[in-house]
């Protein structure tokens, strides 16, 4: 009987702490799914007095990274207008060789006519000048050569990109030089 008693009492008491715990959440819940809303602070059923600097901590750093974010995206467009509008070709790999920035102005000096961004550099051309380039270019070293190609004098200059001090990849400016 005793033992009855207290599977009892246990019962009623997990089932008291489940419906307290929901209770004390439930406010916590609806702040949290309407963050966004300034509003929400000045509702006391809404939300715990305890927690409105909290609120409006979070509130606060969301619009200074929202800010963030569209000063971010204007500046990555910005930057891809200028890339996109050079007169001179350029060309960004990863460690693997394949192209993860190309302007329009490499696409047509190295005679490609659709985007390269994403394949491998050596599948898509097989100049020995521009591979031998690359290669000195993964192994650390700049390179600049010139070469023939499509009855233009194309000057081709490669260089590591070093972040921290480990290589990342590799970078190369091509130049129409057919008219210097």
């Amino acid at each position: 009987m005793i033992i009855g008693l207290f599977l009892v009492v246990m019962v009623l008491a997990v089932v008291l702490a489940v419906l307290l715990t929901r209770k004390l959440l439930k406010p916590i819940k609806h702040m949290a799914g309407d963050i966004d809303n300034l509003e929400i602070i000045r509702d006391e059923k809404k939300v715990y007095k305890e927690l409105v600097p909290f609120v409006q901590e979070i509130q606060a750093q969301r619009i200074q990274i929202e800010y963030q974010m569209q000063q971010i995206e204007q500046e990555k467009n910005k930057l891809a207008a200028i890339i996109e509008n050079m007169s001179e070709g350029l060309l960004v790999l990863d460690m693997h060789k394949n192209v993860m920035v190309a302007n329009e102005s490499a696409r047509i000096l190295l005679g490609c006519a659709y985007d390269m961004e994403g394949e491998n550099l050596f599948g898509l051309s097989n100049l020995p000048e521009l591979r031998q380039a690359v290669r000195e270019a993964m192994a650390g070293e700049s390179r600049s050569c010139t070469l023939s190609l499509n009855g233009r004098q194309i000057q081709l200059m490669s260089n590591p990109v070093i972040s921290d001090g480990e290589q990342e990849g590799i970078i190369c400016l091509i130049l129409d030089v057919t008219e210097k």
